[in-house]
Parts: structure tokens; sequence; C-alpha cells
């Protein structure tokens, strides 16, 4: 890959996101625990309230990732393979929650794993 490949800024999927809804992944969890994701794209929000954050664009709607994952899509962007896999429909995601322990709560939390489509 060429080094303005490699650092020119911009998307990498065409997709014209105007109007969409955004959607928490506790609500993807809440609606179908089961359901697997269509995943068409993804992007680095730079306004999150906790700093830069992913989000995944699926099919009709975006979905804010946790941060932890911020370096992995870093990684997923910046590999030429990956990004066709995603463009190509081989792509998708689970939701899972988890507990954890913040102060004296217990807290769920949501993440993603990946699914081969």
């Amino acid at each position: 890959m060429s080094f303005a490949n490699r650092h020119n800024k911009g998307s990498k999927f065409n997709i014209d996101t105007t109007g969409w809804d955004y959607k928490k992944l506790q609500e993807l969890f809440d609606d179908d625990k089961d359901a697997i994701h269509n995943l068409q794209g993804l992007y680095i929000s730079k306004g999150g309230e906790y700093g830069p954050a992913p989000v995944a664009i699926c099919d009709g709607y975006c979905v804010n990732l946790p941060s932890h994952l911020t370096e992995e899509v870093n990684g997923i962007l910046a590999s030429d393979e990956d990004v066709e896999d995603i463009k190509s429909g081989k792509v998708g995601f689970s939701v899972y929650s988890y507990e954890k322990e913040i102060g004296k709560k217990t807290k769920t939390c949501y993440s993603i794993n990946w699914e081969d489509l």
C-alpha cells in the first residue's frame, strides 16, 4: 500500500448515512440477542463524549461501538483485505453482554464478536 493510501483521510466506504438512526448495543441485544448484524462499514467518530470511538454502519442504521474497540477498528480500516471483506458483505457482528464492577456497583456492559457471513 502506498504512503498516500495509508495516510490520506476519508471514508473507505461510500455509504450515505444521512438521516440514519444511531443505535446502542444494548438495543440490539434486547431486540434479539442471537442476531448477527450485517456490517457495511466502519469509521471512528472523533466527537465522542469519551474521545474517539468506533461506529459500525449496518443495514439502515449505525451502531456506537465501545471505545475499547477503537484500536482494533483502526487496524481493520488500515487493512485493504479487511475493508474489501466488509464491502463484499462477508462480515457481521453479534452482541454479547458482560458484567463489570465499577466502584461498588456491578454494571451490565455490551460488546461485539465479529462474525463471518
